[in-house]
């Protein structure tokens, strides 16, 4: 399993719209939700790229981890995956449950 960051990888674009909470060298916690720059409004540039560029954030921040939205529900039981729910990976990147495989959604006897 990967212990990579979840914004490893991606643009400052791709950033855009996820609440973080940010963590910097000198203790400091903010949370806030990122621009098309990956920035948070009201606070020093988090990495020094812009929109298509490589989001990689500045030497004066600890972390950078994602925040639970509290309006998503979290499903446990993969018998209870629906067709369009949204699935969240460990990176950030959101996906659109499209169609389900019955001999995975069932457990085994």
């Amino acid at each position: 399993m990967s212990e990579k960051p979840f914004w490893e990888g991606k643009t400052c674009k791709e950033m855009a719209g996820l609440h973080v909470k940010v963590t910097y060298e000198n203790g400091d916690v903010l949370t806030g939700v990122t621009d098309e720059d990956g920035d948070i409004e009201y606070a020093y540039t988090l990495s020094d790229g812009s929109v298509d560029d490589k989001f990689i954030p500045r030497d004066f921040i600890e972390s950078i981890e994602l925040v639970d939205d509290p309006e998503c529900e979290r499903i446990d039981d993969i018998g209870d995956v629906r067709v369009g729910d949204v699935y969240v990976a460990t990176d950030g990147n959101e996906y659109t449950v499209t169609a389900l495989n019955k001999a995975t959604a069932d457990p085994p006897p």
